[in-house]
């Protein structure tokens, strides 16, 4: 048929309605093929057996939707028994085309009935990364009734263009599992509809790569600590090139188990996880450890093992002795202890390092009053990674905080000038710490109180009760004091009044 003649019947086609009469017999169409990976239709019938017919009609069928049930996709010739439809959805859902014979006579366009339907293969395939499978499902080919005979699976590797067969099933089995495929390929899969009158139907190719999302080659324990809430805090580095984000938390009171689980954890994208033990007990070494799991949820990696440092005090005379049970796993080793002394909730102060064999360090406060002080010390521990970590990890970890009050040093004077120069005017006795309580008694020769005072900071200026400065001579203190911890302390002597 030329361009012009085809033209011309479209126009036909357009502008006259079509009259169907039972004179014109349809053709008899044999299949509808998905030829390639876009999805392109090859529509394929017997010609009508009505003489004379002018050519044929190809729809799309749509079934019965507000009354209509087809799409008109063209007209080819009478000598015309394939053709091919492009842009179809047959990558997105089963389509259903049929064919009408035409002539015409007299002026008027007599059509055939349309042919039943025929309906592609729409396969569709579920990627199991959990079992290594690939599950095939696909609809039933529509048109061929009794005659279809089976479904033939076949697969290919994308850009490989080698076709092989997997097996068959029999109608109206329309599903297949591809156990074990080759693993991180792109997959196709094609079903072909093979019938008795020798015809076949191949289904849209379904591509999908068997991949499985990467899980971390590691999980690193950095650290257990005692954060500022006084909880212990868990830090934990996953791989940065994972993909999953599933990791299942333990904990245990023993480096060797059992481990009981306390949470799963979902972090994406991989970074420092920060887990706070909130019901740990900082008596206790606590062990924790994070097992990552792949998109299956399966353990596939679990971490080295992070604990914390528990720090006691215990005092000698005046000395406080403090010892701490050592880090454990890390994967560098451990570098060396750091010892620090916090007074009275002010900046922690270091006192030293010990080697990662000692667990021992001994601490002897100094004499120099602090106004306002209790005496209270508080020291805790900072253990520090070794440089080995084959992951290059470095961290630390601090221990619990511990207290200890120290005894106060007592200094009294035998001697003061209360000439109102300046200069030693006051009897002051000097404690390294102010005590909890605290009361002076100062007596003449005759065993009359002339001061009294039951306040640290209340130095006697010579004053006597009545308000009389007191006379040049020997006068004799007794002193009272209990620490911070206590301890009763008593201190009993003479002090001179001097006027040069």
């Amino acid at each position: 048929m030329s361009f012009y003649t085809r033209n011309i019947l479209i126009i036909i086609f357009l502008l006259i309605p079509l009259i169907t009469a039972a004179q014109v017999d349809p053709p008899l169409l044999e299949k509808v093929s998905v030829v390639n990976e876009d999805g392109d239709v090859d529509i394929s019938w017997h010609p009508s057996p009505t003489p004379g017919i002018e050519g044929y009609i190809i729809y799309e069928y749509i079934g019965d939707f507000q009354g209509i049930n087809t799409i008109q996709l063209d007209v080819v010739d009478q000598f015309q028994t394939s053709y091919q439809v492009t842009s179809t959805e047959t990558n997105q859902q089963s389509v259903a085309y049929v064919v009408a014979a035409f002539i015409i006579e007299l002026g008027d366009t007599i059509r055939s009935a349309l042919t039943p339907p025929q309906r592609t293969i729409f396969l569709e395939v579920d990627w199991d990364p959990c079992v290594t499978r690939n599950d095939l499902t696909w609809n039933s080919y529509i048109g061929w009734d009794t005659h279809l005979e089976s479904y033939q699976i076949s697969y290919y590797l994308s850009g490989s263009g080698t076709v092989s067969d997997l097996g068959s099933t029999n109608p109206p089995d329309t599903v297949f599992s591809h156990s074990d495929p080759a693993f991180n390929e792109n997959i196709c899969y094609i079903i072909t509809a093979i019938n008795d009158l020798g015809f076949e139907s191949v289904s849209n190719r379904f591509c999908i790569t068997t991949s499985v999302l990467i899980p971390p080659s590691y999980v690193h324990a950095n650290f257990a600590t005692i954060n500022d809430n006084n909880h212990i805090e868990i830090h934990f580095q996953p791989d940065p090139l994972a993909q999953t984000d599933l990791y299942e938390l333990y904990k245990s009171d023993n480096i060797d188990g059992p481990f009981d689980f306390l949470e799963r954890i979902s972090h994406f994208p991989p970074s420092l996880i920060v887990y706070e033990d909130f019901n740990a007990s900082l008596n206790d070494v606590q062990y924790y450890k994070i097992i990552a799991l792949n998109q299956c949820e399966s353990p596939v990696i679990e971490s080295n093992i992070a604990s914390n440092i528990i720090l006691t005090l215990s005092q000698l005379d005046e000395t406080n002795l403090l010892s701490w049970t050592p880090y454990e796993t890390w994967l560098g080793g451990i570098q060396n202890y750091e010892i620090y002394r916090q007074a009275e909730n002010g900046i922690p102060s270091f006192l030293g390092s010990v080697e990662s064999h000692s667990s021992g360090f001994s601490d002897k406060p100094g004499t120099v009053l602090q106004q306002g002080s209790t005496g209270e010390f508080c020291y805790f521990i900072k253990a520090v990674e070794g440089d080995n970590n084959p992951l290059g990890f470095k961290s630390s970890s601090i221990s619990n905080t511990s207290c200890a009050f120290s005894e106060p040093q007592i200094l009294i004077p035998n001697a003061f000038t209360p000439d109102g120069d300046g200069v030693n005017d006051h009897f002051t006795i000097f404690s390294t710490f102010v005590p909890k309580t605290y009361h002076l008694i100062i007596y003449d020769r005759w065993r009359n109180v002339v001061f009294e005072s039951k306040d640290y900071s209340n130095h006697w200026d010579g004053i006597n009760r009545q308000g009389r400065r007191s006379p040049e001579g020997i006068y004799t203190y007794l002193l009272s004091i209990v620490t911070q911890s206590g301890r009763k302390m008593q201190r009993s002597g003479q002090v001179a009044i001097l006027y040069p």
